[in-house]
């Protein structure tokens, strides 16, 4: 399933979130690194499921439960 960088770009905004705020956000739930942010932002690299999951979960408690972090088919 393709991942949705989009979703991360619109929860950064929607929380005021720096990439830096936001990996130390998910590092809490899973390490992730403020360089690693940058690259899915910039489709250079794809994240690993631990890190989508990490996402998913770090929305939800926000109350953001319309953002989705794969395309569906």
């Amino acid at each position: 399933m393709p991942f949705l960088q989009e979703s991360v770009a619109e929860l950064m905004k929607r929380e005021n979130l720096s990439e830096r705020a936001l990996a130390l956000s998910l590092s809490k739930i899973n390490y992730v690194s403020n360089q690693s942010i940058n690259d899915w932002l910039k489709s250079k690299h794809q994240p690993r499921v631990e890190h989508i999951d990490s996402l998913y979960l770090f929305a939800r408690r926000l109350g953001h439960i319309d953002l989705e972090f794969y395309q569906t088919p």
